[in-house]
């Protein structure tokens, strides 16, 4: 990806997009955005938001469910999630 579609690529991130639609709008993989997001750090940075709004929505009494359709997970890897989120503050 060039650097200017790769500028378009983290805009559309940021703004929602899945990483499927990105790689259909840009003509290349699901593993490429993986990997060009996982390079440029915003992965990390992406996760650490999804798990920042997982722990939020949790403290709201917010079912899986309902986590899962807002930060664009699965049911399954919301629940994994949430489930080492509840194990973690268990032990502190």
């Amino acid at each position: 990806m060039t650097p200017e579609q790769l500028e378009e690529a983290r805009s559309l991130i940021i703004n929602g997009a899945t990483y499927a639609e990105i790689s259909e709008r840009m003509s290349v993989s699901v593993d490429a955005v993986q990997g060009y997001f996982s390079a440029d750090g915003l992965h990390r940075d992406l996760r650490r938001w999804r798990n920042d709004k997982i722990f939020e929505m949790l403290q709201e009494g917010k079912t899986a469910r309902e986590i899962s359709e807002v930060v664009g997970l699965t049911l399954a890897g919301t629940r994994n999630i949430t489930s080492k989120m509840r194990r973690y503050a268990k032990q502190k």
